[in-house]
């Protein structure tokens, strides 16, 4: 029985695979390549003297970048069918970039969409594939890209081997050379290599790629992020002799207490057996030889694999704080002729879970990370060095030690980067097979689909594994659980031991409920609240680091100190991937000619799926410009802190939170302010403070401050000698300590002048010595303030509880469950209207008459609120110097309403008026949770200034802690605004509703904004 058992078995396989095997190959998991070459690391052979090896140093490549001859088709069935023949007439074809991808250039459209898959979508206008049916893709709607490319090849290199190689291309291919065809490759983020050797001829040959935009493939690409298609990285003929380096494999840890470094090498080479052969390897610390030995070949073998190893005593590990450098070099001999020679960085550290804590050389580091797309805001999906360059520099300036590759591998280029720069790396292979969500219908749990999973896996570990910077695998992306992902888990762990393995999919339950599967080293859940990583950090016996949090979606990023202060307080918790690094807009122009970050739904014709803005969730803009939130994240990733011991005594602590640095290059530059005025600044020479260890900063508190100002002291942590991306004088991070006193808050300047007040049918004034206030009977609103005999208000100033909604905001659903405190600030009704009659007396205000003159007038209007419990109560007391003091006091409003998003009031007043200044947290936008690298200060500004243009408009601009602000015109004329309580306010040159798309989130951008004739201003309790 057991035979028989066993031969329907193979029966029922054969025959399925024989199913399969009708289909093409874009829509069978089965197939995943053809005749593609095997991974490898990636290195440079025979590359020039410098210090970071690239294709173009070497006369061995040859870059195919440029202009290629291209059309699109809109299926396959509609493609060129002998594009790739020689004899075929191009003529007629347009040009394209190679990398691009062709959506950009007017070839079809961009698509985005979070979880859904783009090609099976019920959304879908120009597609009958309602839902995803793996592994099929429509045939009515799958655009093809065809290229075509004349390349030279020279004599010698026909006598060599000619290896053909493409960075990346979305999502499937098929590649002819001189009209035979060499292969088919999927998989878009890892490179495909073929060796055309056989298909090339001296001069001109015709290289033809037809590219699928979806295929089988694509199921495990499903990716929050732009679905785009082409060829995206670079592409390269690349000359080999017949016997040749195959590969490289460095495995360079510590031992001996983390002390000394060992070498264990592994280098694969192909060879044809005939001659003697010999492999040398040599390591060098910049021009200083450390280590140097040779291996001959068997002399039989056509392929052989040499083994060296070697410990070095005394070694300088990498880590991302010292990232520092080996260079290896590799020459393969015959006889006395190199056939070739490569050399690569490395860098001796170990990355490994101990207890519950991941140590890297021995320290529980933590990750002060962010999740990285592949993304640039004109080419799209094609990221230039230059770009890659920008990205580490703004991540070491503002801190950042850490980067996940969401959720795929990186151009080999951004690795080096890391390495030579020091970036933490999370490798995340390329599987997200998101749309199918994480049920029964899973692709983890298919086995049909374990090859696929597998090549992915191996191809990311295969190409990266040399990379210092990459201390975890990541096994992919909200693709669920199951077979597959154990399988990859273990091939990992089989393959390369010396880095531990992460995958979020793990986790089952949340908070109290939550469970973890087995096939992770490291929980990384998503977006846990404090109290959640407090209870995994508690039941768990596993680091704790995760993977996606701080949603920095458009104006957001709150909270996280909070975050950091649970992390700094338990052991296993070691950080986590702010979710993410940039915003995905494309540049674009409207009907107008003017520019603006387009996202999902900006693209293609009605009915296109899109997720809109999701895909903006960056602390970088589009185009790497800064978000405000990055000056929090620049303070709360800091490896440096203050700690008051004594400030009357000027006694500040300095902990150094480095793992592996010493602070011997830092400088603490300090000042004193009096009521925002710096009266004092001074620089101490460093503290040579070893890693996490403290030490003690004295700083020269004057002996006598005044009772009735308030005094701050700034002390500002700089670099003393330029490092890699930060200049002499840059300011690592900063702290501020209040050293004593508050604000003076003045009363009016009373005198003997009395104001005339007099009613009519419409209003009641009260006019002074060059000012007039007037309030509207009906509605009891301030309706004028008059100045110079200047009007300075436009419209009445109003109680208001509501701001425009964040998009974060319309994740938690906050504009349809608050919209009754957006309903009580349109919707009021006057209860009473009163004036004091100078005796701490109100009486009712009338129309027509004459009030007692006085030095000091008191008018109070009470409304009840027609949307929720309560009322409002707005009192006004006006001094004959001109000040008038306003109150706004909330009544009888029920506990168990809805969080209020605003408590303050809102005016408008004359254009003229927007020169800003104001004594409290700044310079930049500002937020109760989100306001530790804002310190208090004096700033001036203009209005237009304080907007931030997020790339869908929101709410934005704020500031908090203010003692007073100033609306002046260009000659210092206007009004002050103070307050005895701390105060917040926001100012633009728009109406708040030009933010607010009400309780549906509105396709919006930047243009849509437009600059009008007036100051819109809100002050604010809260």
């Amino acid at each position: 029985m057991k035979m028989k058992k066993s031969a329907f078995f193979i029966l029922g396989l054969l025959t399925c695979l024989s199913t399969y095997a009708q289909k093409p190959d874009w829509q069978n998991q089965y197939i995943i390549q053809r005749n593609k070459l095997q991974p490898h690391a990636s290195f440079v052979v025979f590359p020039k003297e410098t210090d970071r090896t690239r294709i173009t140093d070497s006369e061995k490549y040859q870059l195919l970048n440029g202009d290629w001859k291209f059309y699109w088709s809109i299926n396959p069935s509609e493609r060129p069918k002998n594009f790739f023949q020689p004899s075929f007439d191009d003529s007629e074809w347009n040009l394209i970039p190679v990398p691009s991808n062709w959506q950009l250039h007017g070839y079809g459209y961009p698509i985005y969409v979070n979880h859904p898959y783009a090609f099976a979508d019920s959304r879908s206008p120009f597609t009958e594939m309602v839902k995803p049916v793996p592994p099929l893709v429509p045939n009515d709607y799958n655009p093809v890209g065809s290229y075509r490319k004349v390349i030279n090849i020279s004599n010698e290199w026909v006598e060599e081997k000619v290896i053909l190689h493409f960075g990346a291309v979305s999502s499937a291919m098929y590649v002819w050379v001189n009209g035979q065809k060499v292969g088919y490759s999927q998989g878009s983020k890892t490179p495909a290599e073929f060796d055309i050797s056989n298909y090339v001829k001296p001069g001109k040959n015709l290289l033809a790629v037809e590219v699928l935009r979806w295929s089988d493939g694509s199921y495990l690409e499903c990716q929050d992020f732009w679905r785009l298609s082409g060829i995206t990285r670079d592409v390269y003929l690349h000359s080999r002799p017949k016997s040749y380096i195959a590969d490289i494999d460095a495995q360079t840890t510590l031992i001996n207490e983390y002390q000394d470094g060992n070498l264990k090498l592994r280098i694969s080479v192909s060879a044809n057996g005939k001659k003697n052969k010999k492999v040398e390897v040599r390591l060098l610390d910049e021009d200083k030889l450390l280590y140097s030995d040779s291996q001959s070949l068997n002399k039989k073998a056509l392929k052989d694999t040499l083994e060296f190893m070697k410990e070095f005593k005394g070694i300088i590990p990498w880590s991302a704080e010292i990232p520092k450098l080996y260079t290896l070099q590799v020459n393969y001999y015959e006889g006395e002729q190199v056939l070739e020679a490569t050399k690569i960085r490395i860098g001796f550290r170990t990355s490994e879970i101990v207890k519950n804590q991941l140590l890297v050389n021995g320290k529980p580091v933590l990750l002060k990370g962010v999740d990285l797309h592949e993304h640039h805001h004109i080419t799209g999906h094609v990221v230039d060095e230059e770009t890659m360059l920008k990205d580490i520099e703004l991540m070491k300036k503002f801190n950042i030690n850490a980067v996940r590759t969401s959720h795929y591998p990186q151009p080999e280029l951004w690795y080096d980067l890391c390495d030579e720069y020091g970036i933490y790396v999370v490798d995340e292979a390329n599987i997200e097979s998101h749309g199918m969500y994480y049920g029964k219908e899973s692709l983890a749990k298919d086995s049909t689909w374990r090859l696929a999973h597998l090549d992915r896996t191996i191809r990311m570990v295969e190409r990266d594994k040399n990379h210092p910077s990459v201390i975890i695998w990541s096994l992919g992306n909200e693709a669920g659980n199951g077979t597959n992902f154990y399988t990859t888990y273990n091939w990992i762990k089989q393959r390369d031991p010396s880095r531990p393995v992460q995958y979020e999919r793990v986790q089952k339950g949340w908070g109290k409920t939550a469970d973890f599967d087995w096939n992770t080293d490291i929980i990384v859940p998503m977006y846990s609240s404090i109290e959640s990583l407090e209870i995994f950090a508690k039941n768990f016996d596993r680091p704790v680091i995760m993977c996606e949090y701080a949603h920095s979606m458009g104006n957001s990023t709150g909270n996280l100190q909070d975050y950091w202060d649970m992390i700094e307080s338990k052991p296993s918790l070691q950080g986590g991937f702010i979710w993410d690094w940039i915003d995905q807009g494309l540049l674009k122009k409207d009907e107008n000619g003017e520019e603006f970050f387009a996202y999902g739904g900006d693209y293609g014709p009605n009915g296109t799926p899109t997720d809109r803005n999701f895909l903006a969730n960056g602390v970088v803009g589009s185009d790497r410009s800064l978000h405000p939130a990055m000056w929090e994240v620049k303070k709360v990733y800091a490896n440096i802190a203050f700690d008051a011991v004594d400030i009357s005594e000027g006694k500040v602590k300095v902990l150094n939170k480095n793992f592996f640095k010493g602070l011997e290059n830092v400088e603490y530059h300090w000042e004193i302010l009096e009521n925002g005025l710096n009266i004092s600044s001074g620089v101490l020479l460093p503290h040579d403070v070893a890693h996490q260890q403290s030490g003690e900063l004295k700083i020269p508190i004057p002996s006598e401050l005044s009772d009735d100002k308030e005094y701050f002291l700034n002390v500002r942590a700089v670099v003393i000698n330029e490092e890699p991306f930060l200049p002499k004088g840059h300011e690592i991070t900063a702290e501020q300590f209040l050293i004593k006193g508050e604000y003076p808050m003045k009363g009016p300047s009373l005198s003997k002048e009395k104001m005339k007040v007099i009613s009519d049918e419409e209003v009641i004034r009260i006019n002074g010595n060059d000012f007039q206030y007037e309030f509207n009977i009906k509605n009891g609103y301030l309706s004028s303030i008059v100045t110079n005999e200047e009007e300075m208000m436009i419209g009445s100033l109003t109680p208001n509880f509501w701001r425009p909604p964040t998009d974060n905001d319309f994740g938690n659903r906050m504009p349809k469950r608050l919209k009754m405190w957006k309903d009580a600030s349109a919707k009021q009704l006057l209860g009473s209207f009163e004036i004091n009659n100078g005796k701490d007396k109100y009486v009712a205000i009338s129309s027509n008459k004459k009030y007692k003159k006085l030095n000091k007038i008191a008018i109070k209007a009470i409304y009840t609120l027609l949307t929720v419990p309560g009322t409002i109560e707005m009192e006004y007391v006006i001094s004959n110097d001109g000040s008038m003091e306003v109150s706004t006091s909330l009544v009888g409003v029920p506990d168990s309403l809805p969080e209020i998003p605003r408590l303050g009031n809102y005016f408008k007043i004359e254009e003229q008026y927007n020169q800003v200044m104001y004594y409290g947290r700044g310079p930049f936008e500002n937020y109760w949770d989100r306001k530790t690298a804002a310190f208090v200060g004096k700033y001036s500004t203009r209005v237009e200034d304080m907007y931030v243009p997020y790339i869908r408009p929101q709410e934005n601009g704020h500031r908090t802690d203010v003692r007073w602000v100033t609306f002046t015109n260009k000659d210092g004329q206007g009004i002050r605004i103070q307050s005895p309580a701390l105060v917040e306010f926001n100012a633009h040159h728009f109406d708040m509703d030009v933010l607010d798309p009400g309780v549906t989130k509105m396709q919006r951008h930047t243009t849509d904004v437009k600059k009008e004739d007036f100051v819109a201003i809100n002050i604010d309790h809260k």
